[in-house]
């Protein structure tokens, strides 16, 4: 097996990636939260209590850099590493919690959350395809490809946005 790790504008790369999606991240919280009706201001989200779904276990993330560079941080209580079990932890309590809105589904949990727009600039979420140089030309990879391109099988979950 090969792991591919892809670190946007860090090399120049002889084929780029093919972009097959972009979404924005979204603040999620269960649709009784008292947030939930309100304008989120940013103090109101660094003072609200957040859950981090987190695949490396660090309690840190791309929206604690974003704050950072606001002089402003939030309080992280609890830290999971899958977006079913933070759906359901969020839909259930006062947490709130950052993910890409194209993910909401992936809770299980849509019909008891509500996504609203964040009150600090993040950079999209680009899902993008990638390829070895030698399979570029290959008629059966180029047929993948296409099929991928053009199926939506790359986008499983509807994001309205």
């Amino acid at each position: 097996p090969r792991l591919v790790a892809h670190f946007p504008g860090a090399t120049a790369t002889p084929i780029p990636p093919d972009r097959l999606y972009t979404r924005q991240y979204v603040c999620v919280m269960r649709k009784e939260h008292p947030l939930a009706n309100k304008d989120l201001s940013l103090e109101a989200y660094c003072q609200a209590n957040h859950l981090l779904v987190s695949f490396s276990g660090r309690a840190r993330g791309l929206v604690d850099d974003a704050l950072l560079s606001l002089n402003k941080e939030r309080r992280i209580l609890l830290t999971v590493n899958q977006f079913f079990t933070a759906g359901k932890v969020v839909a259930h309590s006062d947490l709130i919690m950052v993910l890409p809105h194209h993910l909401i589904a992936a809770t299980g949990m849509t019909n008891a959350l509500v996504a609203k727009e964040l009150p600090f600039p993040m950079p999209e979420v680009h899902i993008d395809m990638l390829w070895h140089e030698r399979d570029a030309r290959s008629p059966g990879h180029q047929w993948l490809r296409e099929q991928l391109r053009s199926s939506g099988a790359l986008t499983p979950f509807s994001d309205p946005h």
